[in-house]
């Protein structure tokens, strides 16, 4: 037994794998499975990450995501004018593609990054510590949250920021 929290249930009763390297974490209550990195070991999020970390993912973007994506909120919504935000948006390639797709999104952004795109509305900032002043239709976060400390708050911010009848992928 070790004294590590569990992020999503907050139990501290994690046990560790035997005979793995990885120092991973099965928490004993949820089942969560995780890795407890120190604010050292986590990645940083700067210009490097983009043009070395995460190259290939530019690179080489997932359209099959972003089009599944793209269908589900027409089959969920329709086509109608919807106000779309992606959380983590990085340099903004999915919210490009579905500009691209749907000329009925008004789409958003948010990521510690500068974006500039005609017709979509980048915001640089924190999602968990800044206010946005707007409810959406759909809220998309793809690759985001396994760098977030606290997915519990994640998840929160992300129902506040939604209306009553929105969606989150």
């Amino acid at each position: 037994m070790t004294n590590v929290q569990c992020s999503i249930c907050r139990n501290n009763q994690a046990i560790v794998f035997e005979g793995i390297s990885l120092n991973l974490y099965r928490c004993g209550a949820c089942g969560h499975v995780f890795k407890d990195i120190s604010k050292e070991e986590q990645e940083q999020y700067n210009e490097d990450y983009f043009s070395k970390v995460i190259k290939n993912w530019l690179d080489y973007p997932d359209y099959q995501l972003f089009e599944f994506i793209h269908k589900e909120i027409l089959r969920l919504k329709g086509d109608k004018l919807l106000q779309v935000l992606d959380i983590g948006c990085g340099k903004g390639i999915f919210l490009k593609y579905l500009k691209k797709k749907n000329y009925r999104l008004e789409l958003y952004g948010i990521d510690l990054t500068d974006n500039q795109y005609k017709g979509i509305h980048f915001i640089k900032g924190d999602i968990l510590k800044d206010e946005l002043g707007i409810k959406f239709d759909i809220i998309c976060s793809v690759a985001v949250v396994e760098h977030i400390d606290d997915p519990r708050q994640f998840i929160k911010k992300i129902n506040s920021l939604l209306l009553p009848d929105g969606i989150a992928f």
